[in-house]
């Protein structure tokens, strides 16, 4: 039996041995080095700093591959005429040491990639390419570091390195450079969406990453507006969000909510029938996403969610009418951020997540609740500085209504011991349901309870939380 294997490219890259100042300068601005399949930059400051050092110490540095972009194929940028299928950092860290140039990455400290030299004393010295803007801030910075900037000779030592770069000169579909991309990620494993985006024959999943291109604008909202930072997992939420809204009813809504970053992406991995997208689904994921996105977009500067009000705030959308988001908006940065000195049990429910150590049974609640206070939510809220203190007279009305002349009192909810110089007032119906200021609207609390509830109705909160207090 003749054995027969299908070739990956119609013939083998092309080998160009090229200096590192050539593959720079003539290549830099041609090549895209984060096509849609690429990761991001994982590599860490230390890691750069040691490629560095291998050029510098004549070490062996693995080649690079690159394809040669084909009439029709789709480019960022005009300019860009080759994809980095592998070698990205390597060709990232060389371009930004070469240049003198900050690397900037996603909630990273900005850095500037430099080798580490210890001279025969055993002083390190900071050790730059060339003098940049960059470099003279950051030396006047780190007044207590030593800095130097490479000889013409160490720039020519470096400069002269050769590189294997390997070029694909034959037609490859997005497809095929995705395939081969992944089989050529052996140092750092592929995973979680780096590796899921580009299973782009699960129909959601190609419309996800290929057709609405959502991973950048989904990364960059994530830092923004999220309280954790699970840009890793970018694609599962996103799927987790077209879930919920193929979802029939709202028990649905919170099953697909509760389905974890794992079992998402196993669904990816088997090509679950919930995510055979249709053109209609798709429509209506786009619409949906677009206005989520636009929401997100237009939060005030430092509102973090977590994660359930994440989900909750896509859920609520879905339905809701168009003049919705600016009621909504009003009241978020109070939404998101924990009541001062509330309890453990709040807490948890705030940080409520798969990965925080909380139980499905905490979890589920919390989205349920957050959904429910944005239902409540019927007015813009107040601007900040006009909210007034609730008056003298109605303070001592509210407690003279409950406790008479008395001085000692206990919180109408968990029934804690309140003075009637210690005690906080909360609303039956909350300001941002339209509760009034006024004696037959608020009842004395303590400061846990009162800062607990948040939009809810006292006595439901109550009903909830106490329900064997009479």
């Amino acid at each position: 039996m003749i054995r027969t294997f299908t070739p990956m490219m119609a013939s083998l890259p092309v080998s160009q041995p090229m200096t590192i100042r050539h593959t720079l300068e003539i290549l830099g601005d041609r090549v895209e080095l984060r096509p849609i399949y690429q990761r991001d930059i994982r590599w860490t400051f230390q890691n750069m700093c040691d490629l560095i050092m291998a050029v510098m110490c004549s070490g062996f540095i693995p080649g690079i591959l690159l394809y040669r972009l084909q009439t029709g194929d789709e480019r960022s940028k005009e300019s860009y005429e080759m994809e980095c299928i592998d070698g990205q950092h390597r060709l990232f860290t060389l371009l930004h040491f070469f240049n003198s140039r900050l690397v900037e990455l996603p909630d990273k400290k900005p850095f500037l990639i430099r080798l580490l030299y210890k001279d025969p004393a055993g002083n390190e010295i900071n050790l730059f390419y060339k003098k940049s803007v960059s470099t003279e801030i950051w030396e006047s910075e780190n007044r207590d570091k030593r800095v130097d900037y490479m000889s013409t000779d160490e720039q020519r030592q470096f400069n002269n390195y050769k590189l294997d770069i390997r070029e694909i000169e034959c037609p490859l579909t997005l497809d095929q450079r995705r395939g081969l991309f992944i089989s050529l990620q052996k140092g750092i494993p592929v995973r979680n969406s780096d590796l899921y985006k580009n299973m782009t024959s699960v129909p959601i999943v190609g419309f996800i990453s290929d057709t609405l291109r959502l991973e950048e604008q989904m990364k960059a909202l994530m830092l923004a507006h999220l309280c954790s930072k699970p840009k890793n997992y970018w694609l599962s939420w996103a799927v987790r969000c077209y879930l919920i809204q193929q979802a029939g009813n709202p028990d649905d809504q919170v099953m697909a909510f509760m389905k974890k970053d794992s079992e998402i992406n196993q669904m990816i991995k088997n090509n679950h029938f919930l995510l055979q997208s249709t053109p209609s689904t798709e429509v209506a994921f786009k619409s949906s996403i677009a206005r989520f996105f636009s929401f997100l977009s237009n939060l005030e500067p430092g509102v973090k969610l977590t994660p359930c009000q994440f989900f909750a705030t896509f859920t609520h959308l879905l339905d809701a009418e168009h003049s919705r988001e600016k009621i909504l908006s009003s009241h978020m940065r109070g939404l998101s951020t924990p009541p001062t000195g509330c309890g453990d049990l709040y807490k948890k429910h705030f940080l409520a997540w798969e990965n925080r150590g909380v139980d499905d049974d905490i979890r589920r609640d919390f989205f349920e609740r957050t959904l429910d206070e944005f239902e409540r939510i019927t007015v813009e809220a107040p601007p900040k500085e006009t909210r007034k203190n609730i008056p003298k007279k109605v303070r001592e009305a509210v407690w003279a209504k409950e406790f008479g002349e008395a001085t000692i009192g206990f919180c109408v909810c968990c029934k804690e011991e309140i003075s009637s110089d210690n005690w906080e007032a909360a609303h039956i119906v909350a300001h941002a349901c339209g509760g009034k200021d006024n004696s037959t609207n608020i009842r004395p609390t303590c400061r846990t309870c009162n800062r607990s509830m948040g939009t809810e109705n006292l006595w439901a909160f109550k009903a909830r939380c106490y329900p064997d207090d009479s």
